[in-house]
């Protein structure tokens, strides 16, 4: 798939564009994040269930953290896909859009199969990167997360490179697997063409997203204090629990913008105009 070259301001047409997708089927989408988002808890439980059938110790624990993962591989990562299509299918107006939906790739063994295989992809591609950079000597603090009680120039433009890195990655090769049915190879090589193509726009992206990702969490903070303070007056088990329940509705949100500005950067870079969603 050919990719194209787009303005270096791109990211805020993104993060508009997301926000507009958000709020065009939002009973769609907001209820593909809650499937999202309640289906993660899956692989906490198969760890804790795993504890009861495994001694302590150094092996076995790293046992248990292998197991966790391979599950939460298996299971868990291709509803991102299914998500992803989800937001296609809500874009585009192809039918009337179910939450149920994000299941998809589990009745489709070859999508569920690309998707995993391109995860893996990514996640080697990404330590290679972390382990070049120490190869040619990075300093140990280097790749801490940078604080408002540190801000390191240095730390800062690196997070925010694999930050436009990790963007183009899932955005692009995530669209091209789970939308345009590329095989991993292919998806991953239009990601990195996407990504090379437009550089100094991810990076600009890298930037400037969180700044704004940040000026709109303090105002969702603002708002859910306002909603929680009177339920701190009600019985304690029933705050806890109403608390429990408002902390997981405010996440979904963040979770649907997000899959909504990858599903934005994939649609502006790759310039897809696939309106079918029948997978081969």
């Amino acid at each position: 798939m050919n990719t194209r070259e787009v303005p270096l301001l791109a990211s805020i047409s993104w993060v508009k564009n997301a926000v507009h997708l958000m709020l065009r089927r939002p009973f769609a989408v907001f209820g593909g994040a809650a499937l999202l988002s309640i289906v993660s808890t899956i692989p906490s439980w198969f760890e804790y269930l795993l504890q009861f059938f495994i001694d302590p110790g150094n092996m076995q624990q790293i046992l248990l953290l292998l197991l966790g993962a391979a599950f939460a591989l298996l299971v868990f990562l291709p509803l991102f896909g299914g998500y992803f299509r989800l937001m296609h299918r809500v874009a585009h107006d192809v039918e009337s859009p179910s939450p149920l939906q994000v299941f998809e790739p589990y009745r489709i063994r070859r999508m569920a199969v690309r998707l995993v295989g391109y995860f893996v992809l990514v996640l080697i591609g990404y330590g290679l990167i972390l382990a070049v950079f120490r190869f040619v000597g990075l300093p140990q603090d280097f790749l801490q997360r940078p604080s408002l009680q540190n801000l390191q120039i240095l730390p800062l433009l690196f997070t925010a490179l694999m930050m436009s890195l990790v963007t183009a990655l899932m955005g692009i090769g995530l669209g091209e697997v789970a939308v345009s049915n590329q095989i991993v190879r292919i998806a991953f090589g239009t990601a990195w063409r996407g990504f090379l193509r437009n550089f100094k726009t991810f990076f600009m992206g890298a930037l400037l997203i969180p700044i704004i990702a940040t000026v709109a969490m303090v105002m969702w903070s603002g708002l859910m204090y306002v909603v929680v303070w009177p339920i701190t007056k009600l019985p304690t088990s029933t705050t806890q629990l109403a608390i429990g329940l408002i902390s997981w509705l405010s996440a979904l949100p963040f979770i649907a913008f997000l899959f909504a500005l990858l599903y934005s950067v994939w649609q502006d870079v790759v310039a897809a105009e696939i309106k079918h969603d029948e997978y081969v």
